[in-house]
């Protein structure tokens, strides 16, 4: 039964959606305080009308948590919407129509000044309250990504978030000093995962070139900017044009052309049934002829099984 019902406090039910009742609660280590996230956000409302002969920055607040860049560079006669707000370093922006996709991040010194509409929101972070890299990092959890879903209504596709519902939502937060604790050791972690990748990549490098590294080979590419190339009849395996814009050469030991170390044992064609050291006896060979008897063997096996299930 409990899996069908919830109980919600009232005192809880900041919003009477029972997508944000259900989403906006955290599973949350119980030894830190709940704090309501519109107790340390307060909203930016830097308004700014653009003016033609004005060059501004736009930005963008990439999904998937990946962070605020600078979108572009356009004179004020080019953009269409003349009232716009002002956005500077350091302050947490989110896109109303992304935000359930993670379209979070921190304003960067590349975008400080820039303009954005009122398609996103743009807050002032309470320092004394909560490190900045926390609330980011906060952010790119599943547990808030599904929260930003069940805060987010509209129709499919342009589901905008509702403010009030994300200011409302109460997150565990640790002190300051543990914040900052948690942020470095993520940071580490991600810096030590960054190495190891490092290093995966230049075993793999080693291991991809430790044949040619054995045997000394060295690969000898044609200069494009030749008009002409000279090759020694005797060197000549095939007669194609491509077969001699790549070799390789060994400086170790001489080179030895495969016929010379292999020995071909078949034409292609289909070796015979005697051949005992293809077959060795064991391995049936069919023909076309006798495709049919295969069919009937194989239909009244079938049958057969058909009649033992049925039973």
């Amino acid at each position: 039964m409990s899996a069908l019902l919830q109980e919600v406090r009232f005192i809880d039910a900041l919003n009477w959606s029972v997508a944000h009742l259900i989403e906006s609660k955290f599973n949350y280590n119980k030894a830190y305080e709940l704090v309501r996230i519109g107790n340390f956000l307060t909203r930016n409302r830097t308004r700014i009308i653009i003016e033609d002969n004005i060059e501004y920055k736009r930005v963008t607040i990439r999904i998937k948590n990946r962070g605020i860049a600078l979108r572009d560079r356009v004179m004020g006669k080019d953009i269409g919407t003349k009232k716009q707000f002002l956005i500077k370093k350091g302050q947490f922006l989110l896109s109303k129509i992304d935000a359930r996709n993670g379209a979070f991040g921190l304003a960067t010194d590349e975008v400080d000044g820039a303009i954005i509409t009122a398609d996103f929101f743009a807050y002032e972070i309470d320092k004394s309250k909560i490190e900045p890299y926390f609330l980011v990092l906060l952010t790119t959890t599943k547990q808030f990504q599904k929260f930003a879903q069940g805060a987010s209504s509209g129709t499919t596709g342009r589901q905008r978030i509702n403010e009030k519902s994300f200011l409302d939502v109460k997150i565990p937060l640790p002190s300051l000093e543990e914040q900052r604790k948690i942020v470095n050791d993520y940071q580490s972690n991600i810096n030590l995962a960054l190495t190891k990748e490092e290093e995966v990549h230049i075993l793999e490098n080693k291991i991809k070139y430790f044949i040619n590294d054995k045997l000394g080979l060295k690969k000898i590419e044609k200069n494009n900017k030749e008009l002409l190339e000279f090759i020694n009849f005797k060197d000549i395996n095939i007669w194609g044009i491509k077969t001699s814009n790549i070799k390789f050469q060994s400086f170790l030991y001489p080179s030895v052309k495969f016929s010379k170390i292999i020995e071909i044992i078949s034409t292609g064609t289909t070796p015979p049934t005697s051949n005992k050291d293809y077959f060795d006896g064991n391995i049936n060979f069919y023909t076309p002829s006798d495709l049919d008897d295969i069919k009937d063997l194989f239909y009244s096996k079938r049958t057969v099984n058909r009649k033992s299930f049925t039973r």
